[in-house]
């Protein structure tokens, strides 16, 4: 019985060890071209204190409502655009 559990427990060690390496395998590459150390930094570094959601959700909403003025503005433009060159149409048709 205790060979038994000492065998479990000896492949539950070996079980986790390769699952350790596979999770965070052993890189020689240090250098500012390794992907791995460039995502292991960027995901330290994504973390920003002084982040203030509100602040960017603000923003968001000036963008967004600056936007949707512009598209007003450009179908306005457009709508008149189109009458003037039927209009211009018209006229050389004359």
């Amino acid at each position: 019985m205790l060979h038994e559990a000492c065998y479990q427990c000896s492949v539950r060690v070996k079980y986790a060890e390769q699952v350790k390496q596979l999770l965070y395998p052993k890189r020689k590459s240090t250098s500012a071209n390794d992907p791995w150390a460039a995502l292991q930094r960027d995901c330290l570094g994504a973390f920003d204190a002084t982040f203030d959601e509100a602040a960017v959700k603000n923003l968001y909403g000036m963008q967004l409502s600056t936007l949707e003025n512009f598209l007003k503005q450009y179908k306005i433009a457009q709508t008149k655009l189109k009458q003037q060159l039927q209009e211009a149409e018209q006229r050389c048709e004359k």
